[in-house]
């Protein structure tokens, strides 16, 4: 007696397995860690580079608070232990976001595309008086500002402006009529300035945001 024919499974064989090894990849894909680049920031510091939809957090005994203005996260700028990366900041310039938290040191998040646009020098030229952290220039209320306002510096310390993360990707800045404090009299990048021995402290100086109606004033303090 001839046996009954089976019918043929090879079909589905392949779909199933074609479905595991969907599933496996999508798996995999899933657990790999997410990667995030760190930004090395004009004066030598190195900080976390992340992307929309990235995840930070802070510990609940150190909450963090985003200064001058913010922006950066979903969850808001005051006190918060979660940031997640908001929408639209993987474009253009690279730009700093700073905050504050208790017993945190010149905190930053740099955004942006343009990964190394915070020009620095090699860390071995640095000199030993160079500052923490640039000064950030942003636009508050229709006028060009600068945080801080009143910068602590030293003679022959290297200081340096960067544009403030609430900053559009594209937008152009500068400070200008620093000639009697710095080597050059404009700056719109992240270019160092080496204090002058001869400046004058306390120094004003302007500060332009394009897009922004007024022309501010800033300071450079003896520190």
């Amino acid at each position: 007696m001839t046996p009954a024919a089976h019918p043929k499974r090879t079909p589905v064989v392949i779909i199933a397995f074609l479905i595991g090894l969907a599933a496996g990849y999508l798996a995999g894909y899933m657990s790999k860690s997410n990667r995030m680049m760190m930004e090395v920031e004009p004066l030598g510091k190195v900080a976390p580079h992340p992307r929309s939809g990235d995840v930070l957090v802070w510990p609940k005994s150190a909450p963090a608070s985003f200064v001058p203005v913010g922006g950066l996260c979903d969850e808001g700028k005051d006190n918060i232990t979660t940031c997640t990366i908001r929408k639209g900041l993987d474009t253009g310039q690279a730009r700093i976001f700073r905050y504050t938290c208790p017993g945190c040191t010149d905190p930053d998040v740099p955004v942006g595309s343009d990964i190394g646009v915070l020009k620095h020098p090699p860390l071995a030229q640095l000199p030993a008086a160079a500052a923490a952290m640039p000064i950030l220039v942003y636009c508050d209320a229709n006028t060009a500002k600068a945080y801080p306002a009143e910068a602590p510096v030293t003679k022959g310390q290297d200081i340096a402006w960067a544009p403030d993360g609430s900053l559009g990707p594209d937008t152009a800045w500068r400070v200008y009529n620093l000639i009697n404090a710095c080597p050059n009299d404009s700056y719109s990048d992240s270019t160092l300035c080496r204090v002058k021995d001869t400046v004058t402290l306390p120094y004003t100086y302007r500060v332009h945001v394009d897009g922004c109606t007024t022309d501010g004033s800033a300071t450079l303090k003896a520190q």
